[in-house]
């Protein structure tokens, strides 16, 4: 119940009271909102709504606030879930490689179908 109570109390007023019955759950560095679901006895995580957040900022935190949230897009699409405590210190130069290893690779099957249409008459 400590935890509970200090998290939301690095929270602001508003986020507090927006909700009544929500708590936060901490994995790292990621908060999420937990709100109560009292038809199943237990707590859901609630998703904000990408237009709400953007109608509550000021015009100039626009374009940080997209750049951000594109950063942290890619980032869950890319990497492991808690890189870099979750990998190796040579995980990041491995995963470059391998990209360059998959387009090398795409593009040696695009020169093959292309030679072999040639061949064809195509």
């Amino acid at each position: 119940m400590a935890k509970t109570k200090a998290a939301s109390s690095t929270r602001t007023d508003y986020e507090n009271k927006a909700r009544p019955g929500s708590v936060w759950e901490v994995k790292g560095g990621k908060w999420t909102r937990l709100i109560s679901n009292h038809i199943n006895d237990a707590f859901v995580a609630a998703q904000p709504n990408l237009l709400v957040e953007l109608l509550s900022l000021e015009v100039l935190k626009i374009p940080n606030f997209l750049l951000f949230k594109f950063r942290d897009f890619f980032k869950r699409l890319m990497l492991p879930e808690g890189f870099p405590n979750s990998v190796t210190s040579d995980y990041l130069e491995y995963s470059l490689w391998r990209g360059v290893q998959g387009v090398a690779s795409q593009i040696s099957g695009v020169l093959a179908t292309q030679s072999l249409l040639y061949v064809v008459g195509l």
